[in-house]
């Protein structure tokens, strides 16, 4: 999969694939442009409400939230290119492509939305033959520019900029394929980005991502019970610096465990809550709580933990050994 440098450019900035979800219903429901603004307006204000059940920290009503022209552009300017949405007699209709991603489920549209996009810009199979050709899988680069981000992508072959790389990498994140945190403070902070796929021979692989030409077929990485047991307990171990029983924040172990191994945030939630139901040799119990004032911060939304059935955040975990 390794091949020549390839220059990244700018892309649409739609970080999160539930405004391109949007923006698409509001074409196929014919929405006006100001009625399909605030379409994305609430999704934005859907954003800042989590944060604030969080953190207690923000404002959904702030007047940028309301600000969404830019945000319409870039999404109008990504379905073009994924060809989603064509411009018939003047005003814009979804493609076949573009209904059958809005009509199917959240694994068929991550399929369709690595295909397309790989196809219309270059940026996925770069990054995925980037990573998949680490030995650790993942990269290191800085989360706000400093140092200078590019001089350090391109010690990875990516020859791209920061913003065009936050929005890649959050993309990718939304699909399923990559995963991210970040670590440090101020100048030292750096976000950690790696591959939760192995490459396939098949054809009917979850994921098909175009790179120089070629399909590249995979799959999302899985673990056997007793394998992610074995990393959940011992990762635990090493934050409670051997204390069984102490919370532990959820975000903070689920990090850990994710990127030892390179899976999904989903993925750990749906396990994790499994042992919480019942497990034979582990006691997992779940708290409520109040995220820490520092994790507002860039990555907040990505690492917001999952709700009880009340809507309530599950903040801790604290983990012991059935007797």
């Amino acid at each position: 999969m390794e091949g020549t440098l390839i220059k990244l450019t700018h892309i649409p900035v739609v970080r999160r694939i539930e405004y391109l979800d949007s923006y698409l219903q509001s074409i196929h429901d014919r929405l006006s442009q100001e009625d399909l603004e605030v379409a994305l307006a609430d999704i934005k204000r859907g954003f800042e409400r989590e944060k604030i059940m969080a953190v207690g920290r923000g404002n959904p009503y702030r007047k940028g939230i309301e600000k969404t022209s830019r945000l319409a552009s870039y999404c109008k300017a990504l379905s073009k290119k994924l060809f989603f949405i064509v411009a018939l007699y003047s005003e814009l209709r979804l493609t076949e492509r573009g209904l059958n991603y809005l009509q199917s489920n959240k694994e068929v549209r991550g399929r369709l939305l690595c295909e397309s996009f790989s196809m219309a810009y270059p940026h996925l199979g770069v990054l995925v033959s980037v990573l998949n050709n680490q030995a650790t899988r993942t990269v290191t680069l800085p989360l706000q520019n400093k140092p200078p981000f590019r001089p350090l992508a391109l010690q990875y072959g990516l020859d791209i900029g920061q913003v065009a790389f936050d929005t890649l990498r959050d993309l990718a994140f939304g699909i399923g394929v990559v995963n991210w945190y970040y670590s440090g403070v101020k100048l030292d902070r750096r976000q950690h980005v790696y591959l939760t796929c192995h490459l396939s021979e098949s054809e009917e692989s979850v994921y098909r991502v175009m790179y120089q030409g070629e399909w590249i077929d995979a799959d999302p990485n899985d673990v056997e019970v007793s394998d992610f047991k074995k990393v959940l307990w011992g990762s635990y171990l090493d934050l409670t610096e051997g204390v069984p029983g102490s919370p532990v924040f959820y975000s903070a172990i689920r990090e850990r465990v994710c990127h030892a191994l390179r899976i999904i945030d989903s993925l750990f939630d749906s396990k994790v809550l499994g042992l919480v139901e019942h497990d034979n040799e582990l006691v997992v119990v779940w708290s409520e709580g109040v995220l820490p004032y520092l994790q507002d911060s860039a990555g907040m939304l990505k690492s917001l933990p999952p709700k009880t059935d009340y809507g309530n955040y599950i903040v801790y975990l604290k983990i012991k050994e059935r007797r």
